[in-house]
């Protein structure tokens, strides 16, 4: 079987000895993603919202049109290199001499040197400056997802393009509601008088006030399910969750003393109770 003796000590030891036969990348780089982070409130996750956002990005120098060299002059190819910004090194090792591949030291791998350098990025071929970005956030958005903005990241190398913008998304809680999925939770305390009668109870939804029927006899704990007044989709914004109100009872904290005897009544104490002690007396 025939075999490349190179590539097998090179698979081997080439980590160890810096870097092995691995090359760098000669063609367009696309530039790297960048991530910045907005707070929204929780109503704006639902309904979406606008934000212009002013934020420092590096971009290719219009000076020199991204070449780092002074606008009439141009870069040179690496005579150590032969432009190919990579060096051969040969090391001796206890198996001999061994020969790797790195960047070259005379250009750092770019294959070109620049000898007038632009007065602006001075050679870089890299600006930093102020960008205002309007970003749109989607209805139905959820905290820790993102918007991406093509095209705003890191300027590319070789003439590649320029990476993403990613912006995360925090939501403010609601004091309200609880989120889960496209679905909300609210809990809701009504009249005691409204549970045991039945009726129509008022319910707030982030869309308004609805109406909402219960029956008599409703008891604490009890879920009303409100269709439709959910959350979004952040894919697709006709599918919108649910609205889960869980009731509880209020109770008074202060009664008149009929009421009170009505109460007592109710409970099955029979007479109010001014009439039974007088009644007792006798």
């Amino acid at each position: 079987m025939d075999f490349d003796a190179h590539d097998i000590f090179g698979n081997i030891f080439g980590d160890f000895f810096g870097g092995g036969r691995s090359r760098r990348p000669q063609g367009p780089q696309r530039g790297s993603d960048l991530q910045t982070e907005v707070y929204v409130d929780f109503e704006e996750a639902i309904f979406g919202a606008e934000r212009e956002l002013n934020l420092p990005l590096n971009s290719h120098c219009e000076t020199c049109k991204g070449s780092g060299a002074k606008p009439g002059t141009t870069a040179e190819s690496c005579k150590r290199c032969n432009g190919t910004g990579q060096e051969r090194v040969t090391q001796q090792t206890m198996f001999g001499a061994m020969q790797s591949v790195r960047a070259c030291g005379g250009c750092r791998g770019e294959g070109k040197i620049i000898k007038d350098p632009c007065s602006t990025c001075k050679g870089s071929s890299i600006v930093r400056k102020n960008e205002k970005i309007q970003i749109s956030i989607p209805k139905g958005i959820d905290n820790g997802q993102a918007v991406r903005k093509q095209g705003m990241g890191e300027p590319g190398q070789k003439g590649g393009p320029k990476g993403d913008l990613l912006i995360v998304i925090n939501v403010r809680p609601s004091k309200q509601y609880v989120r889960k999925g496209n679905h909300l939770y609210l809990d809701l305390a009504i009249e005691f008088t409204q549970a045991a009668l039945g009726g129509d109870i008022t319910i707030p939804t982030p869309y308004g006030e609805v109406t909402q029927q219960i029956k008599a006899g409703t008891q604490p704990g009890t879920v009303v399910t409100v269709k439709g007044k959910g959350v979004p989709n952040v894919r697709n914004e006709k599918q919108v969750g649910d609205l889960f109100v869980k009731l509880g009872i209020k109770v008074p904290t202060s009664l008149t003393s009929a009421q009170k005897d009505l109460l007592r009544q109710f409970a099955g104490d029979g007479e109010p109770e001014k009439k039974r002690f007088f009644g007792k007396k006798k």
